[in-house]
């Protein structure tokens, strides 16, 4: 290259194209992070077995949600203000639906072998950027009018550092009659 009044000698170096890939290793490394995952979401799930002996409520405007043992969400309109200490009650004037009642378990979680004392988990953990939670799908909810197909539910089990009490932080609808209810727990800390 001349510019002058100097010349210059450019060259492009020559880069090694990267070996093949050891598609072995790879697999054994999906392997080993999906059974750690799996090991995870069972050691989280055992950690708020507590829930599994409890309900959660949860008013936001004119809807109040139930969240009880681990497997049944309803979502319907409260009568009054209860009294302190005690749960919401439904209005038996107005309609109830049940979000979702049955657990969905995901596939990553069904034991490969027929052993008898491992049970199915019914929650795997998600990572979202660098949050991590464990997630639980219900479904066999109330009918929907408007898909006609049953109500399911996603329940995120968030950890919040210091929290004592268990406690619904938020539900939203997030496409027709498909629900996400997180749940703030200290237990997952």
């Amino acid at each position: 290259m001349d510019l002058a009044p100097y010349k210059y000698l450019c060259s492009i170096p020559i880069v090694p194209s990267p070996p093949p890939e050891n598609e072995t290793a790879n697999e054994l490394a999906r392997a080993q992070e999906a059974k750690e995952l799996s090991q995870a979401a069972g050691n989280g799930w055992d950690l708020i077995s507590d829930l599994q002996k409890s309900c959660l409520y949860h008013t936001a405007g004119w809807w109040t949600y139930s969240f009880c043992n681990n497997r049944k969400v309803t979502q319907y309109h409260a009568s009054q203000s209860p009294p302190p200490g005690e749960p919401p009650k439904a209005d038996p004037r107005t309609q109830q639906f049940v979000l979702g009642s049955k657990q969905s378990i995901p596939d990553a979680n069904i034991p490969k072998t027929l052993d008898a004392k491992a049970k199915p988990i019914p929650a795997e953990l998600q990572v979202n950027g660098d949050q991590r939670y464990l997630a639980q799908k219900l479904v066999a909810g109330t009918l929907c009018d408007l898909t006609l197909r049953e109500r399911s539910i996603e329940v995120q089990y968030h950890c919040v550092p210091g929290l004592e009490e268990d406690r619904i932080a938020w539900v939203k609808e997030v496409t027709i009659c498909s629900y996400v209810m997180v749940v703030n727990t200290g237990h997952l800390c």
